[in-house]
């Protein structure tokens, strides 16, 4: 298993068996230049949500998916066996990602300038909600994505070679991958390339 990501801004973590939301963005009054990518990430077996986005500063995970001005990408992340996957916001991009095994909502509230791009959905309670998804199909549901017991894909798995090396998504370049960084016509979808 490699990563197609280095540890760094947020990338390649192992985020497991939190009794929190494992990673959250608290949107606050004002606007701002950063950006954030979270790449390469595995969140699995968490209370919570995997990824949430609440307003107005708050720091208590509320479920409500609220928008962040700032431009998130969350890209090439495996998120398994969380209460929520992602609950949030406009200006996000999630490409690339597995899904599995949400208790509640593996995707919610991606909305007003958000995308969901070549995403695998399986074996969650309810896949998304009130979300914006590629126009193009690009996202696969209800196909098992072969994990082992560490997240990686085994062989046979829908998601060796079913994402997608770039992603462009309202005039920003989202996604960009070397050739390099994967094997096979195209990269795996979730955190870690099958080699």
């Amino acid at each position: 298993m490699k990563p197609l990501f280095s540890q760094e801004m947020g990338r390649g973590i192992r985020i497991m068996l939190l009794a929190a939301p494992s990673i959250f963005f608290a949107a606050c009054a004002g606007d701002s230049d950063s950006f954030r990518p979270l790449a390469g990430n595995l969140i699995c077996d968490n209370v919570m949500a995997g990824l949430g986005c609440m307003a107005d500063g708050n720091t208590v995970e509320d479920y409500s998916g609220a928008p962040v001005l700032e431009p998130v990408s969350f890209i090439n992340n495996t998120v398994s066996g969380n209460d929520f996957g992602l609950t949030g916001g406009a200006n996000l991009a999630a490409v690339n990602n597995i899904f599995a095994e949400t208790a509640q909502v593996a995707m919610k509230n991606l909305t007003v300038d958000s995308v969901a791009a070549c995403n695998l959905f399986w074996n969650n309670t309810t896949d998304q909600e009130d979300s914006i998804l590629d126009p193009s199909e690009s996202n696969i549901f209800g196909e098992d994505p072969l994990l082992d017991g560490e997240y990686a894909l085994m062989p046979g798995s829908p998601a060796i070679d079913a994402g997608t090396a770039s992603f462009t998504w309202l005039g920003d370049v989202m996604l960009d991958l070397p050739a390099s960084s994967y094997t096979g016509a195209a990269p795996d979808i979730g955190c870690a390339e099958l080699f």
